[in-house]
């Protein structure tokens, strides 16, 4: 068995990065059916909403079959509950803050600001519109209002492939919500924020 092995990509070069990748032009310079996992983690919602669906073409595009997508996602009608729940506002900031950073993104640099609407149901027809099946999406975070989403690549019925997978014991919320997820022999993480830095 090959030893395993964890790509980072990012919109610009740094410490850390692999690879640098305009996520928002196609197609990206990555070979087709190259990955067996692909960990999104607070990204997707940094790409413009006419984007999106292009974007899940692409992880479809690198995943190879049987191959996973597991993303970490805002869920907008959540937070939008939540602020209706919560007018005083929290995390030490007043109620104009606290919604704006939740619903827009701390836009403290020019590609941090939240681009698309999400909802369960928006992810799930996204998801199934690039071609991906068993799509799944759960409360996500000390909150709820994220989502953590999973799908998975067909395998063509005349083809196999071998998933590695190993047995672990989550130790986090995070890991909890990413339980789904295969540890993949060759992974590509496009990381929270940082992916836009």
């Amino acid at each position: 068995r090959s030893q395993p092995c964890h790509q980072s990509v990012r919109v610009r070069p740094g410490a850390g990065v692999d690879f640098a990748v305009n996520f928002e032009e196609f197609p990206w310079p990555i070979r087709d059916n190259d990955f067996d996992c692909i960990i999104c983690h607070f990204c997707l919602e940094h790409v413009s909403w006419r984007k999106t669906g292009a974007f899940l073409k692409e992880v479809y595009r690198i995943l190879k079959p049987g191959g996973r997508a597991v993303f970490a996602v805002p869920n907008t009608e959540a937070q939008i509950q939540w602020l209706i729940e919560h007018p005083e506002g929290w995390d030490g900031k007043n109620f104009f803050e606290s919604a704006s950073g939740v619903l827009f993104g701390d836009c403290d640099y020019p590609e941090n600001s939240h681009k698309a609407f999400f909802t369960p149901g928006i992810l799930v027809q996204l998801f199934a519109g690039a071609g991906f099946e068993n799509v799944l999406t759960q409360p996500y975070g000390e909150r709820g209002t994220d989502m953590a989403v999973t799908a998975v690549k067909p395998v063509p019925p005349q083809g196999t492939i071998n998933l590695v997978s190993t047995e672990a014991t989550p130790q986090s919320r995070r890991e909890q919500a990413m339980e789904h997820a295969v540890q993949p022999s060759h992974l590509l993480a496009l990381p929270p924020g940082e992916a836009f830095d």
